[in-house]
């Protein structure tokens, strides 16, 4: 009998050390799993399918914040605000985005449309439209009017008149009709700027066993979102930027869209914002030439290749022509032109994206396309070579001649030295430097003051063109002169650094000094053209001493087009002050692992620490009950947040072994390995094995005895390596070998009564 009862409270004992596990506490996030689906996506919408799970349990009412990080949409639709919808099973929660930035002034293209009855014309964008007498015809989205109506295109002042719609427009359901450029008709509207949108919504309890269509459910607990963000169409080639990065805020924990990442390539480990400070400039620039300087202060050299082969600029959605005239890894030093092809006014938020740590990939420059703008020539003057070569488009190389150095230190990075003795760069002739309308840029630094150094020259200087200095009355300035000649009213020293630059617009010659108005003047006659060759720091024909100039060139541009006053502005600002106008984001990147995860029983609860891993905008804590969790989404992710510490309140107590893996997450993706930790939970096989050493004793059976040595190893195991000897698996070891055996005894011993 004794024998008997000691048995029974073996068997209860060994069983209580594998089914006793202490209440747990959980909040309404803790046992959230969210996966979310692009399902949808047009020139003007997209639609995510996002679905939440609550481990079958019924969902409770969770405040929900969405916020779109990086809605890249081309063109200007990035500047309309747009309404946030959410479909759940039919119910609809309509919310208006509050913006992360504060509103400015939009301009754009306006799309008119018309209906297939060919009677009503109406606009479908969300800024007001006007007639050419500043009346408000339309708040935007609804109808303008029909019959007879009139629009003013203001870029270039042409009426349009319209009193009956044409027949070829009434065979489409809608039809654009002109595309008005809103050059000074403007809207207020809200802006993305960073192209971040957020909303709030309370979502109400709810437990759903089906989706909208009657279909089988996803079953008790499971809740589906389809969440639309619907952008009104600005241009026929707008469109939804599909590199969005959605993060939900569910009851504190933050979960995000990893498939739809707004990271460009993740070939490309590393990723920083450069923003241009527009805020002085009052016109939004298009296919603008950036500088961009990078130095050890704003560039980690060491992420990127030798030469920086790897090196990408995008503006979120499009890959972007770049030049890289210079790149020193060892001085941690670089000069790259990059083309942008919108640069906002009046905004120090918009820029450009730089991608590098992509060790395979091959030099992706493409020079010509960066000065594709209206450039005739680009000269860096940054060549060692005896050959000045042009980076825009077509060749016009330059010979140097004279006693010019290979190389010389200057502001943007090299220069050329002229000596004004007998230095000098010639460029054979070609008919696109014929020039009679177009701009001329420079930065100079002459030697001496009072000279009359020839900066370039096309031709005689009695036909064609030439741009000297000039010492008049006492004051430095800049002569333009073709068969007559106009000066600058401006100074300039031969100690400091001066962008030069002016433009020509047949007769009308204006003047800018650092990118400041510096007088207009007018020819006399018309500019001429000639068959000579262009003469950098000389003119043709002339003599040492006199014409030939005295000091540093390091930049000369000749363009074909004139150019603005905002456009000289911003490019002064670019290249005198790039530590100022250009704002390099905090770099972002692959995050390194996680370390030193830690985790301490306290009470019923688990203590978590660990120090976050470099780059990292979160760490993520995944749980596992059985093992260690193989990926973030193998188990309960308990944290997900930018801390270094955290109470899990859903754990279990000392009784119960939880494992722990965190890994480190950015806009890139997750880090590659991870940190790991886990509760002691060393109770459990305590009791396992006594249990088992108690069974053994009293049956006197050597199996038993056996079974029970191998617990007892376990369990030693476990204490001297915790991660793979307290693993529940392994410890359960001794339990399957136990009822394998005692299934073997039992059909024996059913065996041998049947034979009795």
């Amino acid at each position: 009998m004794l024998r008997r009862l000691v048995k029974f409270i073996s068997v209860i004992v060994l069983l209580a050390g594998l089914i006793i596990q202490p209440a747990a506490s959980v909040t309404a996030a803790d046992q959230l799993t969210v996966h979310f689906e692009r399902i949808y996506e047009s020139p003007v919408s997209v639609t995510f399918r996002v679905t939440i799970t609550n481990e079958g349990k019924a969902l409770p009412d969770l405040p929900l914040e969405v916020l779109f990080d990086g809605l890249n949409v081309s063109d200007l639709s990035r500047l309309t605000i747009t309404e946030l919808t959410i479909n759940e099973y039919q119910v609809s929660y309509p919310t208006q985005f509050e913006t992360i930035e504060e509103s400015y002034t939009a301009t754009g293209k306006l799309v008119l449309s018309i209906d297939a009855s060919g009677q009503t014309l109406y606009q479908d964008v969300s800024l007001p439209v006007m007639d050419k007498s500043g009346n408000l015809v339309s708040s935007g989205g609804e109808i303008i009017k029909s019959g007879a109506y009139d629009r003013i295109d203001q870029k270039t002042g042409t009426v349009y008149w319209f009193t009956d719609i044409p027949v070829a427009w009434q065979t489409s359901t809608i039809q654009e009709i002109i595309p008005i450029e809103l050059a000074d008709w403007t809207a207020k509207s809200k802006s993305l700027k960073d192209n971040k949108l957020k909303t709030s919504i309370s979502l109400p309890e709810k437990s759903l066993e089906k989706n909208p269509k009657g279909d089988t459910g996803w079953g008790s607990g499971t809740r589906v979102w389809d969440v639309t963000l619907s952008l009104p169409l600005l241009t026929t080639d707008s469109g939804w930027g599909s590199q969005g990065l959605m993060k939900w805020d569910l009851a504190g924990t933050i979960y995000y869209d990893d498939t739809n990442s707004s990271w460009w390539n993740n070939n490309w480990l590393y990723r920083r914002f450069i923003a241009l400070d527009m805020t002085t400039i009052s016109e939004t620039l298009t296919n603008f030439p950036v500088y961009i300087k990078l130095d050890s202060t704003n560039f980690d050299f060491s992420r990127a290749q030798d030469n920086g082969e790897d090196i990408r600029f995008t503006d979120g959605v499009s890959n972007l022509d770049y030049e890289i005239v210079s790149w020193d890894s060892v001085s941690e030093t670089a000069e790259i032109y990059v083309k942008n092809p919108v640069q906002l006014a009046n905004v120090a938020t918009d820029g450009i994206y730089m991608y590098y740590g992509n060790k395979a990939v091959s030099d992706g420059q493409n020079p010509a396309g960066v000065w594709s703008n209206g450039y005739v020539a680009v000269y860096h003057m940054s060549d060692a070579s005896s050959t000045l070569i042009n980076s825009s488009v077509g060749s016009l190389p330059g010979t140097k001649s004279g006693d010019m150095a290979a190389q010389t230190a200057g502001l943007l990075g090299y220069a050329q030295y002229f000596d004004g003795i007998n230095d000098q760069i010639i460029v054979a002739y070609n008919a696109i430097l014929d020039i009679t309308s177009g701009s001329v840029e420079a930065i100079i630094l002459p030697d001496s003051a009072g000279t009359d150094g020839y900066i370039f020259a096309k031709g005689n200087p009695a036909l064609g063109y030439y741009c000297n200095t000039r010492y008049i009355g006492s004051i430095n300035r800049i002569e333009w002169a073709g068969p007559s000649a106009v000066q600058s009213n401006n100074v300039f020293t031969d100690t400091d650094w001066t962008y030069i630059s002016f433009t020509c617009n047949g007769r009308a010659i204006s003047f800018y000094h650092n990118g400041t108005a510096a007088g207009s003047q007018t020819l006399s006659s018309d500019p001429d053209t000639n068959t000579d060759g262009l003469y950098i720091g000389n003119r043709m024909g002339g003599s040492s001493g006199s014409t030939y100039f005295d000091g540093l060139i390091d930049e000369l541009r000749i363009s074909g087009v004139v150019r603005s006053a905002a456009w000289l502005a911003a490019t002064n600002l670019n290249l005198m002050s790039p530590d100022t106008f250009l704002i390099f984001g905090t770099e972002e990147g692959k995050p390194a692992d996680p370390a030193n995860l830690s985790a301490d029983i306290s009470g019923n609860n688990i203590e978590l620490t660990w120090v976050k891993g470099d780059l990292s905008l979160s760490t993520v804590i995944v749980r596992g009950s059985l093992h260690y969790p193989e990926s973030p989404d193998d188990g309960l992710v308990v944290y997900d947040g930018p801390a270094e510490s955290f109470t899990d309140t859903g754990a279990a107590g000392e009784l119960s072994t939880h494992y722990y893996r965190a890994w480190g997450y950015s806009g890139w993706g997750y880090s590659d390995g991870y940190s790991q930790d886990r509760t002691e939970g060393i109770m459990i096989g305590v009791i396992i094995t006594l249990g088992l050493i108690a069974i053994a004793y009293i049956k006197r059976d050597i199996i038993m005895t056996i079974i029970a040595g191998i617990s007892l190893l376990l369990l030693g195991y476990g204490i001297i390596d915790p991660d793979i000897g307290g693993n529940a698996i392994i410890q359960a070891l001794p339990i399957i070998l136990m009822s394998v055996y005692m299934i073997i005894r039992a059909a024996i011993y059913a065996t041998n009564r049947r034979e009795v």
